[in-house]
């Protein structure tokens, strides 16, 4: 089976010391586990970001986060395009082309782990 999987287009995998983020390691637990199964696993992730055994598909994009403090700041503001908006447009980037791999046939199954916000 061929399996793309993405969680956040601005948070790289694993996540910087300090951030608890479940969905990114439940995210790379899967990708691992159906790659050490024989599947071909593409993980959508920003650059810096590592899954054992899958391949990583960032586009170029660097993370908007590489710190807690920066987690913090980015969430915490009452600027709604900043903590929405912008975050959104790193997922969306990402998303896109995983829909335009799948709609040529190149995955058998998309999994968006924890995708409230985009798409």
């Amino acid at each position: 089976m061929r399996v793309a999987i993405m969680v956040r287009g601005y948070l790289p995998v694993p996540q910087p010391s300090g951030i608890i983020y479940a969905p990114i390691d439940l995210a790379a637990a899967t990708a691992e586990g159906l790659s050490e199964r024989g599947h071909h696993v593409d993980f959508y992730g920003p650059d810096g970001s590592e899954v054992k055994h899958a391949h990583l598909c960032s586009r170029n994009l660097r993370p908007l986060v590489q710190s807690n403090n920066a987690f913090r700041n980015l969430l915490g503001t009452a600027n709604e395009q900043i903590n929405h908006y912008i975050p959104s447009l790193w997922d969306t980037y990402l998303a896109e082309e995983m829909f335009r791999r799948a709609r040529r046939g190149e995955y058998d199954l998309l999994h968006f782990q924890d995708r409230k916000s985009v798409v």
